[in-house]
Order: structure tokens, then sequence, then C-alpha cells
């Protein structure tokens, strides 16, 4: 298997003889790391601004309410994942997701004979960045929201039989991913897991929220 989500955490540049030119590449986009850095946290700004306006008037976007259920769904997914059976965290997900995910990645992985390694170490962060509420319901359910969770991890598929790694590598790596949820019964259920360099899809999205709050609160610039 692979960390949820279906796709192996890889580490760029792993062998000895390519990090000069890593660091090289980085010499030359430096303007454009700086720039993606300050586009993002004015991102993490904005939705944090968003969601305390939000939380006024519904529980479940408070920062910390949703931190606390980001990291729970975090361990039960990753529990659940080691143990190869998706189901066990299936409260904590859409059920299209948890389906899609035992179904393409687990399912897959089990008849071709290869078994996860997936170890996490230390705390992970978390970030919402895009926040889409949906008025057009009393409780604004089916809103979405996406979090950056940022940690270390250790993943990669063996060979059952053979003992041989067949993709990914040993050895813990900066692990960076987007979790996308939606609010259904109050409660945010995971709804999609995507690579973290897909940042930049979601940091073109306008947040959506109700016409009654203050724009000048939420997108006020200079900070």
């Amino acid at each position: 298997m692979a960390a949820p989500g279906g796709y192996i955490v890889r580490e760029a540049f792993h062998a000895w003889w390519m990090k000069p030119i890593l660091l090289i590449l980085i010499l030359l986009t430096f303007p454009w790391l700086i720039w993606k850095y300050y586009e993002t946290r004015q991102a993490k700004l904005k939705c944090n601004k968003l969601l305390l306006q939000l939380s006024k008037r519904h529980q479940a976007f408070h920062l910390l309410r949703i931190k606390q259920r980001v990291t729970d769904c975090f361990q039960r997914l990753h529990q659940a994942w080691e143990l190869e059976d998706i189901t066990e965290a299936a409260a904590w997900m859409t059920p299209w997701y948890w389906q899609n995910q035992q179904m393409t990645a687990l399912n897959k992985w089990q008849k071709k004979g290869l078994r996860n390694i997936c170890r996490l170490r230390g705390d992970i962060s978390i970030h919402p960045i895009y926040v889409s509420v949906n008025e057009h319901d009393d409780n604004w359910e089916k809103s979405i929201l996406v979090v950056k969770i940022r940690g270390e991890i250790e993943d990669y598929l063996v060979d059952i039989k053979t003992g041989e790694i067949k993709e990914g590598q040993k050895g813990f790596v900066d692990y960076s991913s987007l979790w996308t949820f939606e609010l259904s019964k109050g409660e945010w259920l995971l709804a999609q897991i995507a690579p973290g360099e897909t940042i930049d899809e979601y940091l073109a999205l306008p947040l959506e929220y109700p016409a009654s709050l203050s724009p000048k609160m939420i997108l006020k610039k200079g900070e």
C-alpha cells in the first residue's frame, strides 16, 4: 500500500550525487520560492480570518475544533491503513471516498502481494487554506474545507514474499499533503487527499462565504 490517498510519498533528489543539482535549482528558483511562500502565507491568513467569522455562526468552523478533528481523522485513517482495512475509519470519511480507497488502492496492492510500510514521526502541522460555505443549506451542509498537513513520514511498498522494495524508499522524509473535508451532519468528513504539490490549484480559488460577512475583515491587505 501507500500512505492514505493512494500515492507513495517520495523524497526528491534522494541520491547523494543529485544534491548539487538540487542546490543549483534552489538558487535559480529562489525568487519564485519566496513568492510561493508569501502566497501560501496570505492564503492561510485569509482563511483563518474567514473561519473566525464563520465560527460565530457554526461551531464546526472553529479553528481549534477543526485542528482537533483533522488530527483525530489523520490518526484514525493511518491506523486503518496499517490494518489494511479502511472500513475501520469509515466514520471519518465520506462513503464514496472510503470505498474508493479500499477498492482502488488497498485491494489493488493486496492482490499484487504488496504491503505498505508507513510510519509517522513527531507531530503534524495543520493549516486551513481554503473554505467554501454552502449557503443553499440552512446548516451549511456540504461546505468544503481544505487543510495543508505537514510532518515526517516513512512510506514504501514492499513485496511480501521477497522483501524487495517496489516503490518509495526507507528513511523519513518531509510529508506534505492537502486534505479536503466535507461538512456532513455538523462534522467534517474526509473527501479527498492530494499531494502537497497541487496547492496552486487551491490558491487560485476564491474563498466562498455568505454575502452578509464583511469582505474587509477577510481580504484586508498588508497583513
